[in-house]
């Protein structure tokens, strides 16, 4: 099954995280392209260009180059607002950015690689991992 890499585990890639670099290596050995999402994209680049980690953003625009960023599209919102209903009635509810990063999962029939498994694993819909090995 193809995945969607979520922010936190990019961010442990730039960090040099081995353990993400040898998942990396092995998923691209499989599929040849890794998958983010455009939210992911922008929480990254944002926070880089705020923390002026030149070196960093320049490995992520290199990154990105080579590899899908997946879009919203109305189909992850629409899977999102049936989301919403779901994640007011948990004690924990999901934030915007997770509900939205869970649809395009679905949406595209991706798992979902991140460290949070346990946070999204609550999706019952949703494949969930975590490769930060951490």
């Amino acid at each position: 099954m193809e995945a969607l890499i979520d922010t936190d585990i990019l961010f442990l890639y730039l960090k040099g995280n081995k353990t993400v670099e040898a998942k990396f290596k092995s998923y691209l050995n499989d599929y040849g392209k890794l998958n983010f999402s455009v939210l992911s994209y922008d929480e990254i680049t944002e926070t880089l260009n705020d923390n002026k980690a030149i070196k960093q953003l320049n490995d992520f625009t290199e990154l990105s180059r080579y590899n899908n960023i997946i879009p919203l599209t109305v189909n992850s919102i629409e899977i999102a607002a049936g989301l919403y209903s779901i994640a007011k009635s948990l004690k924990n509810p999901f934030d915007d950015i997770s509900i939205l990063i869970a649809a395009i999962c679905m949406e595209n029939n991706f798992k979902l690689i991140t460290r949070q498994a346990d946070y999204f694993g609550r999706i019952s819909s949703l494949v969930v991992e975590d490769w930060s090995g951490i």
